[in-house]
């Protein structure tokens, strides 16, 4: 495990909120705006996808995920400068070649995202400090085994067995019934509601 303490970050309590979200170790500051503006971001390449009615419960949920994410990265951030994990300009140019893979200039992607270049490419040389990180940390050991993945999976299912249930659901788009030459079109169609009606309460 990296030897991080996540646990010296919290939200700012309401009455000393003002320009701050998130302080860390009293040293690190993690400010509104930021969170704002990675929200901002996360929200508008999903818009989309996004029923209007679920709008606002998707950005208060969105904004929980970009403080999360923020402060994840401040932390990385800091054991990054602490043990001297730094990249070149070059770097960061072929780590965003690699990720794009070739679907589009680092000026586009930073513009579609709503991110001043500067910031975009900032934020990319933090990603790829954090990538360089944990390589270092993680990189020689060895992937979990079949046995292990299947603990790890009972162990969430154990904690919260709602998340693997999936709905039940059939949908059909036509409904078919057999008929012959003397069959009225009124009692087809009586025969085809009362099927519809028989799949709809289940």
């Amino acid at each position: 495990a990296l030897p991080i303490d996540v646990s010296v970050a919290a939200p700012v309590p309401a009455a000393f909120t003002g320009e701050v979200s998130v302080v860390i170790d009293k040293t690190i500051e993690i400010k509104r705006a930021e969170v704002d503006e990675i929200a901002e971001a996360m929200f508008s390449s999903n818009a989309g996808m996004i029923p209007p009615e679920q709008a606002a419960a998707a950005r208060a949920s969105i904004r929980k995920d970009a403080i999360r994410q923020l402060t994840l990265q401040a932390l990385l951030k800091r054991e990054c400068e602490k043990t001297g994990v730094d990249v070149t300009a070059e770097e960061v140019d072929a780590f965003f070649a690699k990720a794009s893979a070739g679907r589009g200039t680092m000026e586009g992607v930073a513009a579609r995202s709503g991110m001043p270049m500067d910031k975009f490419r900032a934020m990319l040389t933090t990603n790829l400090r954090i990538d360089k990180l944990l390589t270092a940390k993680v990189g020689d050991l060895p992937a979990p085994t079949d046995a292990q993945l299947k603990e790890r999976f009972d162990t969430i299912v154990a904690a919260n067995p709602e998340a693997v249930k999936v709905p039940e659901m059939v949908e059909a788009s036509h409904i078919l019934v057999k008929v012959d030459d003397a069959t009225k079109d009124e009692d087809a169609k009586k025969k085809i509601d009362e099927v519809r009606a028989q799949l709809l309460a289940g």
